[in-house]
């Protein structure tokens, strides 16, 4: 497979992204999908990450960071997920030649 071929082949996830609400943000998330609505963002999927599995995903999430994350100081334990589409992506260009196929939106971030 050449280069080309997987950044065509991974185009339809342009503007993709996945957004972890933590047990804080559960009153905000009318705000938040309104303020994706407005902006030009489809939600494709939202799911409740069900109480008993919260800690587990936080500890999986901390064995992927170098530094452990303080879940209760900032915002509690992950406990959403809102699967979005940024229907205007803003493409980047890309920063080096090891990177000639990245198109991440800067809108998400």
């Amino acid at each position: 497979m050449n280069k080309q071929h997987n950044i065509e082949e991974n185009e339809w996830l342009t503007g993709v992204a996945v957004f972890l609400i933590r047990e804080r943000g559960l009153a905000y998330l009318d705000v938040l999908r309104s303020l994706l609505d407005r902006y030009g963002f489809n939600i494709l999927s939202e799911l409740a990450i069900h109480e008993d599995q919260r800690q587990t995903l936080a500890k999986w999430i901390d064995s992927s960071e170098q530094e452990p994350v303080d879940w209760p100081g900032n915002g509690g334990l992950p406990a959403y997920f809102l699967a979005v589409h940024d229907v205007h992506p803003v493409m980047e260009q890309p920063s080096s030649r090891e990177t000639p196929g990245r198109t991440e939106s800067p809108r998400i971030f």
